[in-house]
């Protein structure tokens, strides 16, 4: 339907915590919680003028597989319970992606990756990263100098 209403146009999603995001780092994973009001808007590619569609309030508690490959840390979701209340809509009832579309694509964007600093005339040897409590990420290696 928004794709009729709204022809040559893209989305934007803006974000709002109603308390602070969670980190927690153990070896069992990176654990992620979010709790907010996202509003979902659509704007034309050719201006920036932006149409409401629809308001949500959502919960999102994940956790994130975390490893270091080639030299950046990249991470996947583990598992993730959404929870999503829409508040406000102008398109009527809003059919909600599955969790594994969500999951998938919040799993391209961890896939890109971190990447290691560079340090002129230093090079990483067989590096590793580290989950532990109570100090929670250690990035292990050789440098050759």
């Amino acid at each position: 339907i928004v794709r009729e209403k709204f022809p040559n146009s893209a989305i934007a999603v803006a974000m709002a915590t109603s308390k602070p995001p969670t980190l927690a780092i153990s070896p069992a994973g990176v654990h992620v919680a979010f709790e907010g009001h996202m509003n979902f808007s659509v704007f034309p590619l050719e201006s920036n003028e932006r149409t409401l569609l629809f308001s949500t309030f959502t919960t999102v508690d994940a956790v994130l597989k975390v490893e270091l490959k080639n030299k950046k840390i990249v991470a996947s979701v583990e598992t993730m319970k959404p929870t999503v209340k829409v508040i406000d809509s102008s398109i009527g009832e809003i059919p909600f992606a599955s969790d594994f579309f969500v999951k998938n694509k919040i799993n391209d964007v961890l896939k890109e990756g971190i990447a290691l600093p560079d340090i002129d005339n230093v090079e990483y040897v067989n590096p590793s990263l580290i989950l532990m409590k109570p100090c929670p990420l250690h990035i292990v290696a050789s440098l050759k100098l």
